[in-house]
């Protein structure tokens, strides 16, 4: 089971359109694990800069992608061998980001042709094309027999108003082995030849079908040919200056944007947030964000001016949480359609604010702008924005226990992960943070140990203090008394205990902390580290750091000495 994360961001990439008729293509790039995209054609890039949103996939990557006259289609795939795969959807206009389907299954590309998209599945000896559903349903039409040996790579491409689809092996530095057009209409299949055959030192990635569905140019880093389709002949060289792209890239589809359309804006903001990139706040939150205009598509000859918050309107507003959030916002002046700060806003709960998630977002439609083309000018017209998820964070309260939510039923709040750790390693990550049961989860692999860790908001106690949590082996993954995990507990680069966490049951593990030299710090790191050769995992919960009261420390102390001893005493 995935943790749930909090911070609900889509994360902005550029995208640029060429004019090039009516015709253009997406071009999908993997970039630190997301999408970047870019809208072009033969001509090269057209002045007219828009945003992409992608969401975020944790480890997917762009592995295909596909269009109709109205969407781009992105296919994502994790790096976990057979995990179903996700579609992202952007308008093929404006490159706004309008969703996303989970599907129930795994496809290598998808293509759309004849009103429907298509995905394809590569199985041992055999290809097979199957219909997407608009809500990720995957349904197999035509299975054909192919070999399918190791570093070929199937590609799928379609005609957006056609009738067939072309399924293309494309293996490295040689010329494609197998291709097959498929009428999945009629479940017809007949072997496609590419005529004269590409031959050169680059690596094959992409057939495209060309808007007009008579043509198919097979991409390649460096050497490109275009031929007849369906027929495969006439291979004709295209010129260096007008290949496309390398990577993973559409079939072209028909590009109209005329004035009347939309124009759209990707608002983002710059905040200096407290909680960091844990998303949790002990205390009441009090931060000022500054909310801009990031790239926005103006129609072809129009201009946009005097943008502004619509009167009576705020850009961001509260999503959820189970107090009331303030958020008082001023706006900026009115001004250009272009990269700018657009309203300022200050975010604070009240003392007596409750325990919870808590979500804001931006409004949409609460943009407004002069947009003028020709000798007609429509004032204050709304400026779109893609739909957002809500910008998260986690408020657990100041209490005695340091560790905020220690257990864990605000997700993943307050936690780093770092799955390669090193005592100087700096790689933590809340979006790499798993729980499983309702528990921390840490699993070390056979060459790394697998760390987390919280930053204490709250300074260490002054006196001896207690350090408390549960734990278990993940025995429903694999024999825990085959696989035991060594945990060691750090407070900064101190040492606070060790133990094997061979038990099938759940634990309670105590332990005094008396050292002079941990006690009243700022911002200190509480760290689990997970061990060992083979190792499973283990699961940790109800986690607490709490100061030991007087006059009782002396007799916890004790009782924390006995614990250890005890443990030392039967590890193996």
């Amino acid at each position: 089971m995935r943790a749930m994360r909090l911070l609900g961001v889509f994360v902005p990439c550029s995208i640029a359109f060429v004019d090039i008729g009516n015709a253009a293509v997406a071009v999908y790039q993997p970039q630190n694990g997301l999408g970047d995209i870019s809208v072009q054609g033969f001509n090269g890039p057209m002045a007219l800069p828009v945003v992409q949103e992608v969401p975020i996939y944790g480890d997917g990557i762009p592995v295909g992608g596909s269009a109709s006259n109205t969407a781009l289609y992105g296919l994502f795939n994790p790096s976990t061998s057979n995990a179903n795969s996700t579609i992202s959807i952007n308008d093929a206009q404006s490159g706004a980001y309008e969703g996303s389907i989970a599907l129930n299954g795994a496809v290598s590309d998808i293509a759309y042709t004849n009103g429907q998209l298509y995905g394809l599945q590569v199985n041992s000896a055999s290809i097979q094309i199957v219909s997407v559903s608009n809500t990720g349903t995957i349904t197999p039409l035509v299975t054909q027999t192919a070999t399918t040996p190791g570093g070929v790579t199937w590609r799928l491409s379609g005609a957006v108003n056609g009738d067939s689809l072309l399924a293309t092996a494309l293996p490295t530095f040689t010329a494609p082995t197998s291709a097959y057009i498929i009428d999945p209409a009629s479940s017809q299949v007949s072997p496609f030849t590419f005529s004269p055959a590409l031959t050169e030192n680059g690596i094959n990635s992409e057939t495209i079908i060309n808007v007009a569905g008579n043509a198919v140019t097979l991409n390649a880093l460096g050497q490109q040919l275009q031929y007849d389709y369906p027929s495969g002949s006439n291979g004709v060289q295209i010129p260096t200056p007008g290949q496309y792209p390398f990577g993973v890239v559409s079939d072209e589809f028909t590009y109209n944007y005329a004035p009347t359309n939309p124009a759209y804006v990707t608002l983002a903001y710059s905040s200096s947030v407290p909680y960091g990139y844990d998303n949790l706040l002990r205390t009441p939150p009090n931060f000022t964000i500054q909310t801009m205009t990031n790239n926005g598509a103006a129609p072809d000859g129009t201009t946009i001016s005097n943008v502004a918050v619509a009167s009576g309107q705020q850009l961001l507003t509260q999503q959820s949480g189970p107090s009331v959030l303030q958020i008082n916002e001023t706006a900026s002046a009115p001004g250009s359609f272009s990269n700018r700060i657009v309203a300022t806003d200050t975010i604070s709960l009240s003392a007596g604010a409750q325990r919870g998630i808590y979500s804001y977002a931006f409004t949409p439609n609460a943009l407004t702008g002069d947009y003028t083309y020709g000798t007609t000018t429509d004032y204050a017209r709304v400026v779109s924005t893609p739909p957002y998820g809500g910008i998260q964070f986690a408020y657990d309260p100041v209490s005695s226990n340091l560790v905020g939510n220690g257990d864990f039923t605000l997700g993943t709040a307050g936690w780093e992960s770092n799955s390669h750790w090193s005592q100087l390693s700096t790689n933590y990550s809340n979006q790499s943070v798993d729980l499983y049961n309702g528990a921390l989860v840490l699993e070390p692999s056979s060459s790394s140990a697998y760390a987390v860790r919280q930053l204490l908001q709250l300074p260490t106690s002054g006196s001896p203090m207690l350090l408390s949590f549960d734990y278990n082996a993940l025995v429903d993954r694999s024999p825990a008394s085959l696989y035991n995990v060594d945990l060691k507990i750090y407070l900064n680069s101190t040492l606070l205990g060790e133990l094997d966490t061979d038990s099938t049951t759940m634990q309670n593990y105590q332990s005094v902390i008396d050292d002079s030299s941990l006690q009243n710090l700022s911002g200190a790191y509480l760290t689990f580290v997970a061990s060992g050769t083979g190792a499973n995992g283990v699961e940790l919960d109800n986690i607490s750091l709490t100061a030991v009261p007087e006059p009782a420390t002396l007799g916890v102390l004790l009782v924390g000495l006995a614990l250890a001893h005890r443990r030392r005493a039967c590890r193996c």
